[in-house]
């Protein structure tokens, strides 16, 4: 199911991302979160595993005008990207979205050792979870707020804000 931008702005709002610093979406698909980012300023850094939807993203970059940069990578790669000063992602849910037959619970856990070494200590990941159990997993991040939005009887979208850990706080 589509992000909407409304949504996607959330996304972005929660993580206080600064005008000039990359945000990473690490699950960007056609870019919804990413085009909101470069909308209000930041630069925009999005990867997916999947080529075709990596090539949707940029049409819709260029459509909007937004300069973007766009990896064809798997989630477990993203440590290569440098420098990221926050991420805002809605990764699949496994039910229409492809995740090349692995189960969604390791690609979570995946994805959140992989955004643990790519965010610096006290920055913020936000990310969309169908499940609140999935919190859990988050072992680097310590969870500051959930926002629940229902969409339909079976789909409820949890909108969850981590907050990396400090050495210290581990």
């Amino acid at each position: 199911m589509t992000l909407s931008p409304k949504m996607a702005r959330a996304l972005i709002n929660l993580v206080r991302v600064k005008r000039g610093e990359r945000l990473l979406d690490p699950f960007c698909g056609t870019g919804g979160i990413l085009t909101e980012a470069g909308l209000v300023g930041v630069i925009p850094v999005g990867a997916d595993f999947d080529g075709e939807m990596l090539e949707g993203a940029g049409k819709n970059m260029r459509f909007y005008g937004i300069e973007a940069e766009l990896y064809r990578m798997d989630v477990g790669e993203i440590a290569s990207l440098g420098e990221i000063r926050a991420v805002a992602t809605d990764p699949p849910y496994g039910k229409s979205s492809r995740t090349g037959g692995e189960p969604v619970e390791k690609i979570y856990e995946r994805a959140f050792s992989a955004i643990e070494e790519v965010l610096d200590a006290g920055r913020y990941l936000s990310i969309i979870l169908t499940d609140r159990r999935y919190c859990e997993i988050a072992k680097g991040f310590r969870l500051v707020e959930i926002h629940p939005v229902r969409v339909h009887r079976s789909l409820t979208r949890n909108f969850c804000l981590f907050r990396r850990y400090g050495d210290s706080e581990k």
